[in-house]
């Protein structure tokens, strides 16, 4: 496993392969359908891997991710909305925007199905594309999909629960493992993400 800080181009696709924060708890302002994710990503391409702590907040038009190195000290932070552009700030590198998540993957080389992942991590297809196939476990729940080009498998739901515990995606020799720590819904924090102005 690599340094987190060492291998910038794994680190942009760190945080572009996710679509949606350290702020104070605001339980009275979180939207009903938000939801917060916090876990590991890990990434591997090729000859090189690379992890991270994950902190995706998701509060519907407006979303934000962070990503931590082991020693919570570097990282990535991505944010966006609807009509508004999507700004990446890498540690130690200059901010970057693009019009879309998919449109900034795409020109940095990873054509990425970043959006697809808001539906991924919560155990459902993406409404935005057909799907080739899938599986369901006797609970109904998926545990394999093939959407957008990639095979997706679902595992380790909670006892009776509809989230998965860990997400495995894999396209040629590109792997992505999602694994979830724990999850709000609605989710604090929202205020202070949806108040404050786009980044640029």
């Amino acid at each position: 496993m690599t340094a987190f800080n060492t291998r910038p181009a794994t680190l942009v696709l760190l945080a572009l392969i996710l679509s949606a924060c350290s702020t104070m708890p605001d339980k009275t302002s979180a939207p009903p359908d938000s939801w917060r994710l916090k876990g590991k990503l890990g990434v591997s391409h090729a000859n090189d891997s690379e992890s991270a702590l994950l902190d995706w907040l998701d509060c519907g038009r407006r979303w934000q991710i962070r990503l931590l190195g082991p020693l919570g000290t570097t990282g990535a932070l991505i944010e966006g909305g609807d009509n508004e552009a999507v700004w990446l700030k890498v540690s130690g590198r200059d901010p970057v925007t693009a019009t879309s998540v998919d449109t900034m993957a795409a020109s940095l080389g990873w054509p990425m199905p970043v959006s697809g992942l808001r539906h991924w991590v919560q155990g459902s297809p993406s409404p935005d594309a057909p799907y080739d196939a899938s599986d369901s476990d006797p609970q109904g729940r998926l545990t394999t999909l093939q959407q957008l080009g990639w095979s997706i498998r679902f595992d380790r739901y909670d006892e009776g629960g509809e989230l998965p515990g860990r997400l495995r995606l894999q396209r040629q020799d590109l792997k992505v493992t999602i694994l979830r720590r724990e999850w709000a819904s609605p989710a604090a924090g929202c205020g202070a993400l949806l108040e404050a102005a786009p980044r640029s």
